[in-house]
C-alpha cells in the first residue's frame, strides 16, 4: 500500500467526516488521524495539528483537486445566502428591522431603541412559509450555521440528558451535603478566611463548568438572561427584587406559629464569624457575589429557560426552579425552606419578567450579605 500523506486538516472532527465522504463517493479511498483525539477534547486541536484528512500518495492530487471543487461549490452557495437581508422582530422594542445577510448571528444595535440584539441566521418570514418552501431555507441554515446544534435543533431527550447532567452538577452535592447537615449539624475548624476561601471555589466549580455547557449549546446568551449589563437599570430592578424577595422571605419565616417552629427547629446551630479587617471584608464581598451568581445562574438563568420549554410552561418551570432553590436550604429547618421558596418565586418571576440576571445577582449577593452579617 502506497504511503498515506495529509492532505487537509480541520479544527471539528465532523468536517473531517464530511471530506472524507467527499472523497469516498468519488471513488477515492480516505483515512482520518487524530479525529477521536481532537473530538474527545476539541482544546488539544492545536496542539496536535487538528483532525487530518490523509490518502494514498498516488491519489493526492486527485483528491486535493475534488476538496477545492467542493470547496469552491459551497463558497459560492454561501456568498448567494449571504447576500440575503435578515428581518426580524427586535427583541428589546418588538420593532422589524434588518441587516445584511452577513451579519447573521452577530450583535448588533437596533436603529429604534437603539438596544443590542442578536441577529438570527434566518428572517422570521421563512418560519411562515409552507412547507414546499421550507427546504431551501434549511439548506441554507445548514451551510451558514455552526457544527454545534442550538436547543430548538435538539430533541427533548438530549436536553433533559443536559439538564440531569446540569442537575449533577450544581444541586446534587448541595442537596447531599443539605440532608446530611439536617441529621447532624456541621462543624468546621476552617478560619474565616479558609470558609470564604472553600466557598468561592465551589461557586466558580459551578459557575465554569455552567458556562462552558451554555456556550456549546450554541444557544444565544440572552436566553438564559446573560445581556449586556445597564448598570443603572440593573441595579434599580435588583433593588426594588431584594426588597420584594427579602419582605416574602422574612413574612414566610415568620408566619409559622411557635409550636411549629419548636418541633422543626432549624439545626443549624453554627454561626458563621463576622468578618474582621478589610481583606476579610472583600473576601466576603467576593464570595457574596460569586454565590449570588452562582446560584442564579443555575436556578433562574439556566434551569429555568430549560424547563419553560421541556415543560411547555413557564409557570411549571417557575414552581419546579422554586422547589429546586429551596429544597437545598432544608439543613436551615422547615421555616427556612418556606422562607427560601418565597424568595425564589419571586426571583424566578422576576426573571421573568425582565429576562435578565444581573438585578438577580446583585439582589441575591445583597440578601447573602445581609444573612451573613445577622448571622
Amino acid at each position: 500500500m502506497d504511503k498515506l500523506v495529509t492532505i487537509a486538516t480541520f479544527d471539528f472532527p465532523v468536517e473531517a467526516e464530511a471530506a472524507k465522504l467527499f472523497l469516498e463517493n468519488d471513488g477515492i479511498r480516505a483515512f482520518l488521524a487524530d479525529n477521536n483525539l481532537v473530538g474527545m477534547n476539541w482544546f488539544l486541536s492545536n496542539a496536535v495539528g487538528g483532525a487530518k484528512l490523509q490518502v494514498a500518495a498516488r491519489d493526492a492530487d486527485q483528491a486535493s483537486e475534488i476538496l477545492e471543487r467542493h470547496k469552491a461549490s459551497n463558497a459560492k452557495t454561501q456568498e448567494t445566502v449571504v447576500q440575503e437581508d435578515i428581518h426580524f422582530a427586535c427583541q428589546e422594542c418588538g420593532k422589524s428591522i434588518s441587516f445584511a445577510g452577513e451579519r447573521r448571528g452577530h450583535v448588533e444595535e437596533c436603529p429604534h431603541c437603539g438596544e443590542y440584539v442578536d441577529v438570527p441566521y434566518e428572517s422570521e418570514e421563512s418560519h411562515q412559509s409552507e412547507a414546499g418552501t421550507t427546504a431551501s431555507h434549511t439548506n441554507e441554515k445548514n451551510i451558514i450555521q455552526p457544527s454545534l446544534l442550538n436547543s430548538g435543533q435538539r430533541t427533548s431527550v438530549q436536553l433533559w440528558i443536559e439538564v440531569i447532567a446540569v442537575l449533577c452538577l450544581a444541586y446534587v452535592p448541595y442537596m447531599v451535603f443539605a440532608v446530611y447537615g439536617l441529621y447532624e449539624p456541621w462543624s468546621t475548624t476552617l478560619s474565616f478566611v479558609g470558609n470564604m476561601l472553600n466557598e468561592i471555589v465551589s461557586s466558580l466549580q459551578v459557575m465554569i463548568p455552567l458556562l462552558v455547557i451554555i456556550w456549546l449549546s450554541n444557544d444565544q446568551w440572552s436566553m438564559f438572561g446573560i445581556v449586556r449589563p445597564k448598570w443603572l437599570i440593573d441595579v434599580a430592578i435588583g433593588g426594588l427584587v431584594f426588597i420584594c424577595g427579602m419582605m416574602a422571605y422574612l413574612i414566610a419565616y415568620y408566619s409559622f406559629t411557635p409550636s411549629i417552629l419548636e418541633s422543626s427547629g432549624s439545626v443549624y446551630s453554627a454561626t458563621a464569624p463576622i468578618p474582621k479587617g478589610i481583606f476579610a471584608h472583600l473576601l466576603c464581598l467576593v464570595f457574596c457575589v460569586l454565590s449570588g451568581f452562582a446560584q442564579e445562574l443555575v436556578m433562574r438563568g439556566y434551569l429555568l429557560a430549560r424547563l419553560e420549554r421541556l415543560l411547555r410552561s413557564t409557570t411549571a418551570a417557575v414552581l419546579v426552579t422554586t422547589a429546586l432553590f429551596a429544597s437545598y436550604h432544608i439543613y436551615q429547618g422547615i421555616p427556612a425552606v418556606v422562607a427560601c421558596a418565597a424568595l425564589g418565586f419571586v426571583y424566578a418571576v422576576s426573571f421573568c419578567m425582565t429576562r435578565r440576571i444581573w438585578p438577580l445577582c446583585l439582589a441575591h449577593a445583597f440578601h447573602i450579605w445581609i444573612i451573613s452579617m445577622l448571622a
